[in-house]
């Protein structure tokens, strides 16, 4: 990712973050549609421009995944992430092409130093794009997504993301 260094002269900086979360919770199936919550311990690396950073968290999942039809899904999601009070809302359509395996649109807003403590710094990034679905391997299911981003102080740009679940 990038991140403004310094404001007089604009200059951008670059790093990356590996994070990975361990949580547990409880979940209300119904007919066709499902409900998640979760919550856990969250771990974040980190190296921005050579400063090397490892912090703890919490992170806390509230998630709700539909079957209108036997052709259709719709998910949403909202999580919150005390590691740079991250908060993100998220949502996707989809449509059934064979088996589990859905493709569709998706929305994304999330928001970093999200509380009001922290919003002088507030960084919000909006990502519209497509998403492949429930591809599932034995009991890990994979999801892709690839699309546009906006944030208003970098600009514009391309995103793509790989989720992977492991279901017991």
């Amino acid at each position: 990712y990038r991140f403004i260094s310094n404001q007089i002269p604009l200059t951008f900086g670059s790093g990356h973050t590996i994070e990975s979360s361990i949580l547990g919770g409880y979940q209300l199936s119904l007919e066709r549609v499902s409900f998640l919550g979760l919550i856990g311990a969250a771990f974040a690396v980190g190296d921005d421009e050579g400063v090397h950073s490892t912090r703890w968290g919490a992170k806390s999942v509230l998630s709700m995944y539909a079957r209108p039809s036997d052709q259709t899904m719709a998910y949403a999601s909202a999580s919150y992430y005390t590691i740079a009070n991250f908060v993100q809302l998220q949502s996707k359509v989809g449509v059934k092409l064979f088996g589990d395996f859905d493709i569709g649109p998706e929305a994304n807003f999330s928001w970093r130093n999200a509380l009001p403590s922290t919003n002088t710094n507030n960084v919000s990034v909006i990502r519209i794009g497509g998403h492949i679905s429930s591809v599932a391997f034995g009991p890990v299911q994979v999801g892709v997504s690839m699309g546009w981003a906006r944030q208003l102080d970098l600009g514009s740009g391309y995103y793509g993301v790989a989720n992977f679940y492991w279901t017991f």
